[in-house]
Formats: structure tokens, sequence, C-alpha cells
């Protein structure tokens, strides 16, 4: 039997996933994670655990990272499978701990300063600015200014400014 941990297994693809993979092979033994108790994924996992946040006020919630940690000991996790970016952040900070530890245990995400770049946008500029030269100071929208929050999803409080002529 192969355990997997999927946190934020409420996501709109969760069930559907978990469904696929145990088609693909019975071994696999699911134990979902979601801040959500009436997550739909409860129904297809094998076992469900109720979990805070990954993140609270754009920092990582060091409860997440000790309730998945207690979830990866007392359920003898094989792979930690994040379903949410925002869970990526603690499960690389975990995933340090536990290799430092020799745990056999797998979390599927990249190393904190991957993921740190990744999730912020000024650092990801600089970052690919070193390997690419000629990268604009600023982007700028055709009517004025576009502002990102460094960090965030998508179009979430992006705001813009017009420039009058």
């Amino acid at each position: 039997m192969i355990k997997i941990l999927l946190t934020s297994a409420g996501y709109q693809g969760g069930a559907t996933l978990i469904r696929k993979l145990k088609e693909l092979d019975n071994r696999f033994y699911f134990i979902g994670a979601d801040i959500n108790r009436k997550s739909a994924a409860k129904f297809y996992c094998d076992k469900f655990y109720r979990v805070s946040p990954a993140i609270k006020y754009e920092m990582k919630s060091e409860k997440f990272i000790r309730e998945i940690s207690e979830i990866i000991k007392k359920e003898k996790i094989d792979i930690v499978l994040p379903a949410g970016s925002y869970d990526c952040y603690g499960l690389s900070l975990l995933k340090e701990t536990l290799v430092n530890k020799k745990s056999k245990t797998e979390i599927m995400v990249a190393s904190e300063r991957t993921i740190f770049n990744c999730n912020n946008k000024y650092h990801t500029y600089w970052e690919v600015r070193n390997v690419v030269k000629n990268l604009p100071r600023f982007l700028y929208w055709h009517k004025g200014y576009c502002i990102k929050p460094l960090t965030g999803k998508g179009s979430r409080k992006i705001n813009f400014i017009e420039m009058y002529k």
C-alpha cells in the first residue's frame, strides 16, 4: 500500500484526481487534508483530516506545518502531494526538516527559495533578470500603469493608474 497525503484535497480537481489514481493502481491509499470539513474529496479519500489554512495574513502558518507533520507521523505517509499553491511554502520547510531526520516521506515540492521566488513577483523578476539581461525596467499598460502586489494569485488586488494627457 502507498499512502498519499493530498493537501488542499477539496480543490476543484481533488475528487477526480483521487478517483482516477485509484482506478490506475489499487495500492494507493489516500489521506486528504483540507480546511473545509465538508469537502467533496472527503468522500473519495480513505481517511480525511481538517487542517488549518496554510497561509494566514500572507505568511506561512506554523499550525498548518505542525498539523501536517503530525499526520505524516501518525499515518506513516509515503508521499505528500500538495494540491494548493499556498501549501507549497510550508511544505518546503517541512521537507527540509524531514530530510534532516532521514524520513522516508517524499514531499513533492520545490525548495523554499524556489517557491518564495515564484510566489513573489519582485523576486521572480530579479531571478529572471540574472539570466535574461534585456528585461524591461518595468511593464506598462498603454493607458497607464498596472500595480500588482508582491504576492497573490491571478488578478486579485491589481490596481490600475490611468495616465491623462
